[in-house]
């Protein structure tokens, strides 16, 4: 399978939104100020990143007041099992 193909499953299983503003973005709120997000770039990599937005922002809209990376160049099928430890750990809304 292809990466894209393989990361839309894995976006799809946690429940991620895709940004309508920004084709390359995703998002996975975790509660009112936390999100993941799931970056795509040509050359099929993405990154996986935990941000912190003000509360009632819309993660399309705005920049995140903090952000953490958790893996650049995120790899669907081998990595996914961090998206499942990272959302196991948190309450996800």
């Amino acid at each position: 399978m292809s990466f894209l193909r393989n990361l839309e499953q894995d976006l799809f299983f946690y429940g991620f939104q895709k940004c309508s503003k920004k084709e390359n973005l995703n998002f996975l709120k975790i509660n009112e100020t936390d999100y993941l997000l799931i970056k795509i770039f040509r050359h099929n990599t993405a990154d996986l990143i935990h941000a912190k937005f003000h509360p009632d922002s819309n993660p399309c809209l705005s920049e995140p007041i903090w952000e953490k990376t958790i893996k650049l160049g995120y790899s669907p099928g081998e990595d996914n099992h961090i998206l499942k430890s990272y959302t196991d750990n948190l309450k996800i809304e």
